[in-house]
């Protein structure tokens, strides 16, 4: 079992395929899977970790969040934007999904694999950037600059959500033990 005092482990691995670039990296948390699947799920929470500073994340579509919902994010961090997002995969205790864009030419999919490892949760964030060609050529700079920063930028976001799930569990434990 993963005890509470254990260092994260990361991994990171950033590659190009074709016309997009990929990202991956990975920690370990020590909650249970089913635990960080509900913290991630909850998108609304995303402003709590995400690397990415919002001024506001808004659900688009009506209901509950499921697969098919959108939402619009105005990042100001790395750089001011608004995003669109629409999930595309919620396996529940598993996998989490969604696609982004912003203006023409470039997309992201996203996405974290979670499982059972020692007690705890091995979670993995993975990355896709697509452009098409004219994008690329008229933005080459940014490119270059983002394909660097992404893999960095994603492991602080998964360094945030370690510690707000860690600290959960810990004010969990103190909290049934103040209880008894």
């Amino acid at each position: 079992m993963c005890g509470l005092t254990s260092l994260p482990r990361l991994a990171s691995i950033n590659q190009e395929v074709g016309s997009m670039w990929q990202s991956e990296v990975s920690i370990d948390i020590d909650v249970p899977a089913s635990e960080a699947y509900r913290y991630l799920a909850d998108f609304p929470r995303h402003q709590e970790w995400a690397y990415a500073q919002m001024a506001y994340l808004k659900q688009l579509t009506p209901g509950p969040i499921r697969v098919g919902s959108e939402f619009d994010a105005a990042e100001t961090v790395p750089f001011k934007a608004v995003t669109h997002s629409r999930i595309t995969a919620l396996v529940p205790g598993s996998r989490i999904a969604w696609h982004a864009w912003w203006g023409p030419g470039s997309a992201f999919d996203w996405e974290f694999v979670l499982s059972e490892r020692d007690g705890g949760t091995h979670l993995v964030q993975r990355t896709a950037w697509q452009t098409a060609l004219l994008f690329r050529v008229l933005s080459w700079p940014l490119i270059v600059r983002r394909r660097r920063q992404m893999p960095v930028e994603n492991r602080h976001s998964l360094e945030r959500i370690k510690a707000k799930l860690e600290e959960g569990a810990v004010a969990s434990v103190d909290q049934a033990g103040a209880v008894q």
